[in-house]
């Protein structure tokens, strides 16, 4: 997709991303607040609003990206990922005339990657990947230098119209933050993803529906650190997403948009509402 495209996706998504925040808004001390970051979880989340214990944070996610080289084209494909993630406290946009932007903007972060597309067989894909960068508080002086390597892999299954894939992904993440404390993690996904075809058209395109179900498993468990020093600790996480597809690309808003979906994710004291743009493998 060319870069004008994608940063098109991005905005879109972003403004879709503040209609969620009603969902589930909560009160929060900004002092208090950053006890809830878990650097790396809120880079990789997405765009959408998590609450673990009685806390919520809303974040956005910009997933700027550009191809470098198309696996059509060739034995692999290279894309450089430039993801921008915003999160804010007490974000509620049933009442955006009070909001005040210097006291919930919360963090900022800047992850940097490429991955490599890696055909296999004519269905299945490899995809290794590896970012670095850092991430800020807005109102404070603490930062965190974040990273994260890994693969995933997706398997195509056609099935006359419709379509099964399988995704999995392995990933080591790791941040270690300029207040002495470093933290990491290991995790393993596994996704399936369902396509058929609509039977009617939407806005004039031929479209698609997707459903998909994602199991997160963390081999050592992703620690929140709650307001009083209580800890939420989360071994697994399930979502369910459903999204439409056309086969060109809707205008909302004046932006071009091939795929909106939402997804429905929980896990051990953590539920959360995200949108998503397609199977992440």
């Amino acid at each position: 997709m060319p870069l004008g495209r994608r940063l098109k996706v991005a905005a879109a998504v972003f403004v879709l991303g503040a209609l969620a925040t009603p969902i589930a808004s909560a009160e929060t001390d900004p002092d208090e607040a950053t006890d809830l970051v878990d650097w790396y979880y809120a880079a990789a989340f997405g765009t959408g609003v998590y609450r673990i214990g009685e806390r919520t944070v809303t974040v956005f996610r910009i997933p700027l990206s550009y191809e470098l080289t198309s696996v059509l084209k060739q034995r692999g494909g290279l894309r450089l990922l430039l993801p921008v993630t915003l999160g804010f406290y007490d974000f509620d946009y049933t009442n955006i005339a009070d909001f005040d932007f210097d006291q919930q903007f919360g963090t900022l972060s800047f992850l940097p990657g490429a991955e490599f597309d890696l055909p296999v067989l004519r269905n299945w894909l490899l995809i290794p990947h590896a970012n670095l960068g850092l991430g800020a508080e807005a109102q404070g002086e603490d930062y965190a230098w974040i990273y994260s390597i890994g693969i995933k892999s997706r398997l195509r299954l056609p099935m006359d119209n419709s379509e099964f894939m399988l995704g999995n992904a392995l990933t080591y993440a790791a941040y270690s933050a300029n207040e002495g404390v470093d933290s990491s993690l290991s995790r393993f996904v596994t996704g399936l993803n369902y396509m058929t075809p609509l039977s009617v058209a939407l806005f004039s395109r031929d479209a698609h529906v997707r459903l998909h179900f994602i199991h997160y498993y963390y081999f050592n468990e992703l620690d929140f650190t709650l307001p009083g020093g209580d800890d939420e600790e989360i071994s697994q996480e399930y979502e369910l997403a459903v999204s439409l597809e056309g086969e060109r690309p809707w205008t909302i808003l004046g932006f071009e948009v091939e795929r909106v979906g939402v997804a429905l994710r929980y896990g051990d004291g953590l539920k959360a509402i995200r949108f998503v743009g397609g199977f992440p493998f």
